[in-house]
């Protein structure tokens, strides 16, 4: 399974800066390791209230 949060993860830590993951130690080549699973639902419903309370701009 390919993820783009987990490659943004990646990125992040070859870059120096620190993201939070969903297991304490990730294994690089684990995506599951990197990236925290949303069902699709939940994400929409969370960009919505973001969007609504004024934290995120479309």
């Amino acid at each position: 399974m390919k993820s783009s949060g987990a490659d943004i993860a990646y990125c992040l830590w070859t870059h120096g800066v620190d993201a939070a993951t969903p297991v304490s130690n990730p294994d690089l080549y684990t995506d599951l390791d990197r990236v925290f699973q949303i069902p699709y639902r939940a994400f929409a419903r969370r960009l919505q209230q973001a969007r609504q309370s004024g934290r995120c701009t479309p």
